[in-house]
């Protein structure tokens, strides 16, 4: 019985981590904080916090600098970018729509949204749903995280 659960749980591990190949382009969006979230240990002038989760780790950097960042990686389990000051305080809808993914759920009153696009071939499940992009409005600041927001918001 522990051999089928062994090999069924590195079966499941080996289908997420390599099924995870899209990325949206969160730095498009926006001038913002960005972090990149994986369980590589990755130096670089161009982060400007790390975060040892325990598991992984978070790495910060400025959003014009997430693509020479993002490049030194074999492997990103997620990524996220926190946009102040977003279009006047737009919606979170157009978040979404600008990526083109579709809304699966909303929490509140739309200031956190959950969405799921299937050219991301990864996902997470989420009440039932698939999902593979979380966009949340506090303020004046969006915050988009593929496949979630990892960390605080």
């Amino acid at each position: 019985m522990k051999l089928v659960f062994f090999v069924t749980l590195c079966a499941c591990l080996v289908y997420y981590q390599g099924a995870m190949p899209y990325s949206p382009p969160l730095d498009g969006l926006g001038e913002g904080e960005y972090c990149i979230y994986s369980t590589e240990r990755v130096y670089s002038d161009l982060i400007t916090k790390r975060v040892d989760t325990g598991f992984s780790y978070m790495y910060f950097c400025d959003s014009a600098d997430a693509g020479a960042l993002r490049a030194k990686f074999s492997k990103i389990d997620g990524e996220s970018i926190a946009i102040p000051d977003w279009a006047g305080g737009a919606g979170v809808a157009e978040v979404v729509g600008r990526l083109r993914y579709r809304v699966v759920l909303c929490s509140g009153l739309g200031e956190v949204v959950y969405a799921y696009s299937p050219r991301d071939k990864g996902y997470i499940v989420f009440d039932g749903k698939k999902v593979n992009l979380q966009v949340s409005l506090r303020g004046d600041t969006v915050v988009v995280g593929w496949p979630v927001i990892l960390g605080s918001y």
